[in-house]
This record gives structure tokens, sequence and C-alpha cells, in this order.
């Protein structure tokens, strides 16, 4: 009778504890979205502030500005591109880059920009040298009300990774501080 008086009490305290992870999931997840959402208009709000600066001033379209600009917004580089999507300067080692035709080229979701769309946000994709993945986010630049060209900014993910890292379900069960669960995770760490 006491092993079930105490089988009764586990039972219930692991749908208790279960029924905590659960929230926590649900939890981490909103905010994993809340984040992704407030990161996605941040960077679209980098791109869309480097287009006005350069439509602004066309004078910026020159290496040494494009770096300024490029530390000032916090991004990878800054490429601006003519209305044909022919790449006008940078401040990267880019040189004569054109928006491809081909719809597998990761520059082709580009091609929006030259049809109209006000800005957009890309799939993230490995660098063709570096490996490293990064995101770009292009803007239109517009002169005296009318589209002349499109600029865009990249950045590099793994900068975004530590912050997506918060949401994780791993940290959600360290937060937890489920005993077993620990000792079956350090012991595969130590491995």
């Amino acid at each position: 009778l006491q092993n079930m008086s105490m089988i009764s009490i586990y039972s219930a305290a692991n749908t208790e504890n279960m029924e905590d992870i659960d929230f926590r999931l649900s939890w981490n997840q909103s905010q994993k979205n809340n984040i992704e959402n407030t990161m996605k208009k941040l960077l679209i709000n980098k791109a869309v502030t480097a287009a006005y600066i350069i439509g602004e001033e066309p004078d910026v379209r020159n290496i040494e500005d494009l770096e300024e600009l490029n530390s000032a917004l916090d991004t990878e580089y800054v490429v601006i591109f003519d209305k044909n999507g022919k790449e006008v300067t940078s401040n990267g080692r880019f040189v004569g880059i054109t928006v491809s035709e081909n719809s597998d080229d990761p520059s082709y979701q580009l091609r929006s920009l030259m049809y109209g769309n006000p800005y957009v946000y890309t799939q993230p994709v490995a660098g063709e040298f570096s490996g490293e993945i990064h995101q770009d986010v292009g803007a239109v630049i517009r002169t005296d009300g009318l589209a002349n060209g499109f600029v865009v900014v990249s950045h590099y993910c793994e900068s975004l990774d530590s912050i997506y890292a918060l949401t994780d379900p791993l940290s959600t069960y360290k937060s937890i501080n489920i005993p077993w669960l620990m000792s079956s995770q350090s012991s595969s760490s130590e491995k």
C-alpha cells in the first residue's frame, strides 16, 4: 500500500513536471518567434536606412563612405546595384556582381527589387568563398522620389545564433533542473 502511495505521488509530480516542460517549451517557441520577427524588422530597417541615405546623398556611392555606412549599420557589407541589377560599388571584395536570372542562384531573390518591391529579406546562404552563413536584405534606393537601383546589406548569421540559442529547448531543460536529464546531458557531453 505504501508503494502504491509513493507511485501515486511520483506520478503526480511527473505529470506536473511534464506540464511545466510543455509550458516552457511553448513559451520558448513563442519567444524565439518574437526574436526572429524583431531581428527581421531590424535587418530590414538597416537596409531601408542605407537606401534612404544613399538616395538622399548620392555622393556616398564610393568605397570609403560605404565602409563608414557599413560600420554605422554594423553589417558585413553594403553593395549598391543599378536598376538592372548590376553592381555599381561596394565596400567589400565584390566586383562586377549581377543579380542572376537563374532561380537556383541565391541572388535571384533580389530580382523583386528590380520590379518594384520596396525591400526583400532573403533566405540565409553560405558565402561562395568564405562558406559562412549570411543574411542579405535589400531595399530600393529612391532619388527625388524615383527608384534608382537598390542596396543590399549583409549580416553574418553567426551573430544572430547566440540570440536564438537562448530559446533552445536544452536551455529550457537546464532551467527546469531535472536531475536525471542533467546527468544524461553531462555524460553525453563528456564523450
